[in-house]
């Protein structure tokens, strides 16, 4: 039986780091421009044309070696350039045969013309018994002109693209501001960010509340009680020993959920909050929740707006229901500073699965310091390309993973001191995992909180 009160002993150590993966290569925007003009690859060789890196490390602001981000410029501005080069194109007469130089057209010099017009040609014949007919051989090279006018404006936007990115994620990082990182992760696929995450301090900066904070602190029980009650930005919410039913979003009377908000009882094993998922549609700057156990169906569920939260030596259990993806944390772009803490599978209507997370997006940044994860998935295969989970001296008793994961961890993921026991399983191979009794920590809890 699992002791609720201590850390666990398990079998398996784990000090093992996950490799950082190179960001995720964006589509290159040559790629449809290339696609109207077969053969444009060797013409493109021959006049010694190269793809651009998304910026010169002269123009590269410091702190992001190692993080590439091309992106490709939007369909319409691409279909936008290549329309005006028809149209600069459309009365220039270009010559059949390039041997007679008859080409007026200063920037396609006939050896150009005879490259693309060849390139066509052995093109078509790989395909095709019968040559290329005259009058589509004109077409293609027409194409040809098109697509490489087309091209100086394709290239310069994107890297004045690839520059406004790589400036916005540098300033992210610098100011540390993690709603602007997490929006790059998601829109411009760049990460995951292991360095960062991998240094505690560092880290840490992500979830400072940006906003002004009153400080103000007020009683948690009269505030879930009355959602009318104000609730400014930086309101400290806290709940003595005891059982208490928690509600919290509508608070302020639904009017806007503060920005930054800190929740805390009197310690782990002396408040219980039972407690109601807590979802809003504005954004979450800092949620702090310290000292207590929560029941909840699933903590938050955060879908609609990027959150920063920060768990200190909490017990999440309940959220094993046997519906849904029955995790803890139901969100979108998110980031996670979750020290000293017990995130338990077994209290919930169904304990046989439970799991960390719910994410379903690349925008998610997770330290554990400390921690029990006892019983459940986080799960590894549904991790995102680019999202970056950090384990430090953390233990799995009775994991819903696989040993490799913990022994061969994926990009972005990293097991520092870790150790880990897997779950046993039935003869169906489906994991045994023991019913726990919350009375056992708070005696009569489901009758105080009927209270």
């Amino acid at each position: 039986m699992l002791d609720a009160r201590r850390p666990l002993g398990t079998a398996h150590a784990l000090d093992t780091r996950g490799a950082a993966r190179q960001p995720v290569r964006m589509r290159s925007p040559l790629a449809l421009v290339v696609g109207l003009a077969v053969g444009f690859g060797a013409a493109a060789a021959f006049f010694g044309l190269r793809s651009a890196p998304a910026i010169s490390p002269e123009e590269r602001p410091a702190g992001l070696d190692g993080v590439a981000v091309p992106r490709t410029p939007p369909q319409a501005e691409l279909v936008t350039a290549t329309t005006e080069a028809r149209r600069a194109t459309a009365d220039a007469p270009t010559a059949r045969d390039p041997s007679t130089n008859a080409s007026v057209d200063p920037r396609f010099s006939p050896e150009l013309e005879r490259y693309a017009r060849d390139g066509i040609s052995a093109a078509w014949n790989r395909l095709r018994s019968q040559p290329i007919p005259p009058a589509t051989l004109d077409a293609g090279w027409q194409e040809f002109r098109t697509a490489v006018l087309a091209l100086p404006d394709a290239i310069g936007t994107r890297l004045a693209e690839s520059a406004t990115q790589v400036e916005a994620l540098a300033n992210a990082l610098a100011t540390a501001d993690a709603f602007t990182l997490l929006e790059c992760m998601d829109r411009d696929e760049v990460g995951p960010f292991v360095e960062l995450v991998g240094d505690g301090k560092r880290f840490a900066e992500l979830f400072d509340c940006k906003s002004s904070v009153s400080g103000e602190v007020l009683d948690g029980a009269t505030v879930a009680a009355n959602r009318d009650t104000p609730v400014p930005d930086g309101a400290e919410l806290r709940w003595g020993a005891g059982v208490h039913r928690v509600a919290l979003s509508n608070v302020g009377g639904g009017k806007k959920f503060p920005r930054c908000l800190a929740l805390r009882g009197a310690g782990m094993d002396r408040t219980l909050l039972v407690w109601e998922t807590l979802g809003t549609r504005d954004v979450l700057e800092r949620l702090e929740i310290s000292d207590a156990t929560i029941f909840a169906g699933n903590v938050v569920d955060l879908r609609t707006k990027p959150a920063t939260v920060v768990l200190e030596r909490v017990r999440i259990v309940g959220f094993d229901t046997g519906a849904g993806g029955s995790s803890a944390f139901d969100t979108e772009g998110s980031a996670w500073l979750v020290r000293d803490s017990r995130i338990e599978v077994g209290y919930g209507r169904h304990p046989n699965y439970g799991a960390l997370f719910d994410v379903r997006t690349p925008a998610l940044l997770a330290r554990f310091e400390n921690c029990v994860l006892a019983n459940l998935a986080v799960p590894s295969q549904q991790l995102r390309d680019r999202a970056t989970l950090v384990f430090e001296s953390c233990s799995f008793p009775s994991t819903l993973e696989p040993a490799s994961f913990f022994a061969r961890p994926p990009d972005g993921v990293v097991m520092n001191r870790c150790t880990f026991t897997l779950a046993e399983r039935d003869a169906s191979n489906q994991p045994v995992v023991e019913k726990r009794n919350l009375d056992e920590l708070f005696p009569g809890w489901k009758s105080a909180a009927q209270r």
